[in-house]
């Protein structure tokens, strides 16, 4: 790390008063923290690994205070790493800032085959985190071994259903496969239909009974009469609720305004899952042109995408039977969610990057390549690892904002704005900016827009929205910066954009501050609001104080700290989570 990128990282932490997702600050004056390796172990089961830094005061806004002895503190460090298992290898350093020592260490991520990375005297169980947010959070048992899984190719998908035979699985949808099958594959033209289904696992052993084939898993899902006869959850739910939260009410004080549970086989479950999504979608009056008149708020091209994807990547595992499938509508956002993360070398930022593509259930998947769908004619999956460029580009081609993804280790998320990037409030906002957004590209209007919304802005995701290189997505996101409407989060390759604090508001003009130059303290509107309502969920401060997500994160993580206020759940990202004042302020 150089000087100029550790000046940047205490800048940023003074700046937010708080660690962030990829940079712990420690004091550390009289030596190594005894439990800095949850860090470490944090960092290195984390998508980008982080930064450590010994030295820094963080109850007095990350004063430079040093170590009193540096070289020691660094080998202490060291050795702690040699406890981790697989054995860390960050890159560790002494630099000095105003005078004193710090001891900074760069804690490269894992490898998808040697997570997770936990402290050997702790073991699996108890020596095993992620990094969430600005803090460390450890792994549960169900988190750990699907890491675990993860150093192989799991074959959940390829397990005998003993209690199920031939008679549960569809004769109509075999015939359709198998047809498809002779078609496709010159090996399996003049070959018997029960060879066929053996080969390619439809059928496979009984456990007790070698001589006797039974469905899979992979084929029970992909054929079966009523999959849901044996596994329960293997299905889709469906809720629409009327607000932003759940429990949000509606104008009638109603709570939910569909619920639905889908069961079936992947096929059926795929097309009865868009009719409900579809009818719980609005249909825009105003279109852009004649492909629009008529078409849903969300492209039916990218829900199909995001909803066989949750389906056939989902954790197929026995810890993660009890779990279905789940789509959430709010009046803002559609989201679905999948039991079981990202698998393989896949990641967040490499998601629909050519040549990066892994499956975890690799049978279900080729399964699922040949079954076709009995309106159309159709494979459910065409083209294997196109899925998620299909899915942009519908969107694209629908002035829609993109998708999200959030790799949550046991879930995978998919999150849609029910928002174009071209509705007249969104270019009344834009129009707004005046002569500092004069000029800005496609690409940079809607990177605003999108930031706007709360969300960080950073290379990869630029070049997920747009089709931008690296090179022309630092200099726009530069030149927005140059501009006065972002601002730069982190630092080097943790470096992220946010919409400049005062852009849009009413009295300052883009690109100004303050008269002290700094942000707008947002604290007292906050106090005012939990007085008032008691309780709030971060979406609903959000929509009263007019901010986008990040700028209220920013000041809600600020107040955790400060114990001015409290969750009302366990962690920011359990569902219902809210926000209330402190009880030893609240009286």
């Amino acid at each position: 790390m150089t000087d100029e990128e550790l000046q940047e990282h205490i800048a940023l932490l003074r700046r937010m008063r708080t660690d962030f997702r990829h940079v712990e600050a420690k004091l550390a004056w009289g030596g190594l923290p005894t439990r800095l390796w949850e860090t470490l172990s944090a960092f290195a089961n984390t998508s980008g690994g982080g930064v450590i830094i010994l030295g820094l005061d963080e109850g007095h806004n990350f004063e430079v205070v040093g170590v009193e002895n540096p070289r020691k503190t660094l080998q202490d460090l060291a050795s702690m790493t040699a406890e981790m298992e697989p054995r860390l290898t960050p890159v560790i350093d002494i630099k000095e800032i105003d005078g004193r020592a710090l001891v900074v260490a760069e804690v490269p991520e894992m490898l998808p085959s040697q997570k997770p990375c936990y402290y050997r005297p702790a073991g699996h169980s108890n020596g095993a985190f992620v990094r969430v947010a600005d803090g460390d959070r450890k792994l549960n048992s169900y988190e750990v071994q699907l890491m675990l899984s993860s150093r192989g190719q799991p074959v959940d998908d390829q397990g005998a259903v003993p209690n199920a035979g031939p008679k549960d699985l569809d004769q109509a949808s075999l015939t359709a496969f198998l047809k498809h099958v002779r078609e496709r594959r010159p090996r399996f033209r003049a070959a018997a239909d029960q060879r066929i289904l053996r080969s390619l696992k439809v059928l496979v052993p009984h456990p007790d009974d070698s001589n006797r084939f039974v469905p899979s898993v992979a084929g029970l899902l992909v054929f079966g009469r009523e999959p849901q006869s044996f596994f329960p959850q293997f299905s889709v739910l469906v809720t629409a609720y009327p607000g932003r939260e759940i429990g949000e009410p509606g104008p009638h004080a109603e709570r939910m305004l569909d619920d639905a549970r889908i069961d079936g086989s992947i096929g059926r479950m795929l097309a009865e899952t868009l009719v409900v999504i579809a009818r719980n979608l609005r249909q825009p009056r105003i279109a852009t042109g004649p492909t629009r008149r008529g078409a849903l708020e969300i492209p039916v091209a990218a829900l199909s995408e995001a909803v066989v994807n949750a389906l056939a990547h989902r954790d197929l595992s026995p810890q993660s039977r009890g779990t279905a499938v789940q789509v959430q509508l709010f009046l803002d956002r559609l989201i679905i969610t999948n039991p079981g993360g990202l698998f393989g070398p896949v990641s967040v930022d490499t998601l629909g990057s050519a040549g990066v593509t892994s499956a975890r259930n690799a049978t279900l998947m080729q399964l699922l390549e040949d079954a076709v769908t009995p309106r159309t004619g159709e494979a459910i999956v065409e083209h294997r690892g196109t899925g998620i460029p299909v899915m942009i580009q519908a969107l694209r081609a629908a002035d829609m904002s993109p998708p999200r993804f959030e790799d949550g280790v046991s879930t995978f998320c998919v999150t849609f704005p029910r928002h174009s990037l071209v509705d007249p409030q969104t270019l009344n906002w834009l129009a707004g900016l005046g002569d500092t957004a004069r000029g800005l590209s496609r690409d940079q209007r809607n990177a605003l827009v999108l930031m706007k919304a709360g969300e960080a802005m950073s290379n990869v995701r630029y070049r997920q929205i747009s089709d931008a290189d690296s090179r022309v997505a630092t200099r726009e996101l530069a030149d927005l910066v140059n501009r006065g409407l972002a601002e730069v989060v982190g630092g080097g390759r943790y470096t992220e954009y946010v919409l400049a604090s005062l852009v849009g508001q009413a009295d300052t003009k883009p690109g100004e501050r303050s008269e002290r130059g700094e942000r707008a303290d947002r604290r007292p509107e906050i106090r005012q609001l939990l007085a008032g309502r008691g309780e709030m969920s971060r979406a609903a401060l959000q929509a009263e104080l007019g901010l986008g997500q990040s700028i209220v994160s920013r000041w809600l993580r600020r107040m955790l700290k400060d114990r001015e206020i409290e969750l009302t759940t366990s962690s920011e990202r359990s569902p219902g989570a809210k926000y209330r004042l402190h009880s030893s302020k609240s009286g």
